[in-house]
């Protein structure tokens, strides 16, 4: 309509009003103006309060992050004004899901009564509409899907902890685990019943465990959580055990070899499910498996002449490594194995003798007259060494079975005795294997490892294969760690004296080893020569003059 209009309200009473409205083309044309009900958007009837509303309503509804809800019946909540009808629509269809009446205060609530449908994607409005049904205003969209269905239990891959063995065993005490689940859902890991922790799945999730695990048997189970906070099940259990306590020492049985033969049959036993590796040194010889009965063999390969002292060490199928066993040790090339006689007696009284070599001669009984000759010779006795007396003559030894069994055996030019439960050696002069072997352990390792069997073994063997004096006294201060000059001076002087050295009593001996007027395994030498270390040594083992000194 253009032109000049004026309206009349005919009826107007405090809730409404009705207008007449007239028209012309301008207050000055001539004629009758034109008149009727001006056509408002509202019915003549809309009371005035709702003409002039202008409040927009807002929805609320609790959407997660990923835009799910987990309920069919989802309650929705907002505000419009004060006792306004209020419409909740889907995609702004026709139909109401349904209505509510907004409070005194503005407040309104709504509860759907009809399950809403899993996975359709659903966009809610608040419309609000006067009391004809005529639109007010309209909120914005909320939008969401509804999963009210749990995810399925996550489920433990078939080698769900790394590292796990056929023994049920892991490798460390902080293992991974791996599975499968949901795609977008949250895992969390149970260990032993308490929370680990929780990673995202992508359908399928690894997690590694950060707390390290007492050793013993562990039960790990999951649950998942979906993108709508639908909770699964708990999954199957996953057991497993944690193992980091190394194994024990293996034992290692001395190798014997015929002669000729340089690869030494090497045999022990160890912990089950462990295998045993053989060391010359810091070198690898061969690995041999535990059978089930706790035993270990192993042929070396061909060994090149010279002194070996040969360890193991058992490693368990949780990679846990033994420390080192007792070691052996022998001669290949002119071993004392090897190029000796074996002369073995009767149970009559006899006199039995060796030759230029390294002999074994056994008696067998009687009252025996031993003669070794040359070379390092061993007499060997049945029985243990408790059943016998052993006494130094003029010209060799008398070994005497208190048992009355075997008799009384008189030796000559033998250096070892060997019974069914150890080993002694007669060699005790300060210049012999027995006797320097003693001094260079005092010196260099303290008085009291003279009664350590292996030690004593050691350096028996290795003297007893040519190594001079020296060089094993220099063998014992690498083995002992020794470094430096001042690391030798300290540890010398201690063994010796029973305390450290001031710096004033070490310095000599140290400036004499830094400007190499003395070697390392001079000093050392010096100090097992020293009456004071002789002494020493005597205190620890009374007698061994004529008793002899154990080893193994």
């Amino acid at each position: 309509m253009t032109g000049f209009w004026q309206s009349t309200a005919i009826a107007r009473d405090f809730r409404r009003q009705i207008m007449f409205v007239c028209a012309r083309s301008n207050q000055y044309s001539a004629g009758a103006p034109v008149c009727d009900f001006f056509d408002f958007p509202y019915s003549v009837t809309c009371p005035l309060e709702e003409l002039m509303s202008s409040t927009i309503p807002t929805i609320n509804l609790n959407v997660n992050s990923a835009g799910f809800i987990n309920t069919a019946f989802p309650s929705l909540s907002g505000t419009a004004d004060p006792l306004t009808t209020v419409k909740i629509l889907n995609n702004n269809g026709p139909t109401p899901l349904g209505t509510t009446t907004s409070d005194a205060n503005g407040n309104w609530h709504w509860t759907e009564t009809t399950a809403l449908y899993n996975g359709i994607p659903y966009q809610l409005t608040a419309e609000a509409v006067d009391s004809s049904g005529h639109q007010l205003a309209t909120s914005s969209a909320i939008a969401f899907r509804v999963d009210t269905v749990a995810p399925s239990a996550p489920v433990f891959a078939s080698n769900a902890v790394n590292g796990v063995n056929s023994y049920g065993y892991v490798i460390g005490n902080t293992p991974g685990l791996i599975g499968d689940a949901e795609a977008g859902s949250t895992v969390n890991v149970f260990v032993d019943g308490v929370s680990s922790g929780t990673v995202t799945s992508t359908g399928h999730w690894s997690y590694a465990i950060q707390t390290p695990l007492r050793d013993g048997i562990h039960t790990i189970t999951a649950d998942t959580v979906d993108l709508a906070g639908n909770l699964s099940a708990l999954s199957n259990p996953f057991v497993f055990s944690v193992d980091t306590t190394p194994p024990a020492a293996p034992t290692l049985i001395e190798a014997q070899m015929a002669a000729g033969n340089v690869s030494p049959h090497l045999s022990g036993t160890s912990e089950l499910h462990s295998t045993v590796q053989v060391f010359d040194g810091t070198t690898s010889l061969g690995v041999a498996p535990v059978d089930a009965n706790g035993n270990w063999s192993i042929i070396l390969d061909p060994l090149a002449a010279g002194n070996y002292i040969l360890y193991a060490k058992a490693t368990d199928s949780q990679t846990n490594v033994s420390v080192a066993s007792t070691p052996v040790t022998f001669q290949v090339g002119n071993s004392v194995m090897m190029n000796g006689l074996l002369v073995m007696g009767s149970s009559a009284s006899e006199h039995l003798e060796g030759g230029a070599g390294n002999d074994v001669i056994t008696g067998n009984g009687g009252s025996d007259v031993i003669d070794g000759g040359a070379g390092v010779n061993t007499a060997v006795f049945s029985g243990p060494h408790t059943n016998f007396s052993i006494s130094q003559t003029s010209t060799g030894y008398m070994v005497s079975d208190a048992s009355g069994v075997t008799g009384t055996a008189t030796i000559t030019n033998i250096q070892r005795l060997q019974f069914s439960d150890s080993k002694i050696a007669l060699d005790m002069g300060a210049t012999q294997a027995g006797g320097e072997t003693a001094l260079i352990l005092g010196a260099v390792f303290g008085p009291s490892s003279v009664q350590n069997k292996a030690f004593v073994g050691i350096g028996l063997g290795l003297l007893d294969g040519g190594m001079s004096f020296s060089d094993l006294t220099q063998l014992a201060l690498n083995a002992a760690g020794v470094t430096t000059h001042a690391q030798e001076v300290n540890l010398l002087w201690t063994n010796l004296f029973g305390t450290a050295p001031t710096t004033d009593q070490a310095a000599p001996f140290v400036a004499m080893l830094d400007n190499g007027s003395l070697s390392t395994a001079s000093l050392g030498v010096t100090a097992a020569d020293l009456a004071i270390n002789q002494s020493n040594v005597n205190s620890v083992l009374v007698g061994m003059h004529s008793t002899g000194l154990a080893y193994s």
